[in-house]
């Protein structure tokens, strides 16, 4: 046996001993760089995003924003697991707060959960949505409801709701979706909504 064949197998037995010490998506980074093939040794789902709003000390997580009146900001008001984002909606304007872009594949299912409380939504709704988009950032259709709380309501508990993309969207070219909550009228001849709304563990 070669000097040079005895090295390479060292080495192998080396890898595999290791193998229970390296998470699998650093061997498969390992792996990759040795090989200059990309591996998946097991699969892995991935989260879009998630977000519990603890770490923020900004009125809204970075890229989220708000629209129309009302305000929306973290808060410590309520207590759930940490801070919680609280919506206001105060009888003189509809209130939205929506996320970053997010990058979806069309086909695939995806669960959207939030823990949600309702203080006494005595006018309006509350719409949870899906915004969709094509890959480059260009509209599809404005929204699309997931689901509608109508007053008067008052709610506290985790929330889940499932959906395609393509199938929610109407459009096989979807490729970008934002989540909003909107505290909105319940017809265009409604008085404005009036209540306010905490979400947590998105």
């Amino acid at each position: 046996m070669k000097r040079g064949e005895r090295i390479l197998i060292v080495i192998s037995l080396v890898l595999i001993l290791s193998i229970s010490f390296v998470s699998a998506s650093l061997l498969d980074d390992l792996l990759s760089k040795i090989t200059g093939k990309k591996i998946n040794l097991s699969p892995s789902e991935t989260i879009v995003f998630s977000e519990n709003f603890d770490d923020k000390i900004t009125p809204l997580p970075a890229g989220w924003g708000k629209w129309s009146g009302g305000t929306a900001a973290i808060s410590n008001d309520l207590i759930h697991s940490g801070k919680s984002l609280k919506i206001t909606a105060d009888g003189t304007n509809v209130v939205a707060v929506v996320t970053n872009t997010l990058v979806v594949d069309k086909d695939k299912t995806y669960t959207l959960s939030n823990w949600i409380k309702i203080d006494s939504l005595s006018e309006g709704k509350l719409y949870v949505q899906i915004h969709c988009y094509k890959s480059d950032r260009s509209q599809i259709v404005l929204y699309k409801n997931l689901k509608i709380y109508s007053a008067p309501i008052t709610i506290a508990k985790e929330e889940s709701y499932s959906f395609v993309p393509k199938v929610i969207c109407g459009s096989d070219q979807v490729g970008v979706i934002q989540i909003a909550w909107v505290l909105g009228k319940s017809t265009s001849t409604s008085p404005d909504p009036f209540g306010v709304l905490h979400i947590d563990d998105v």
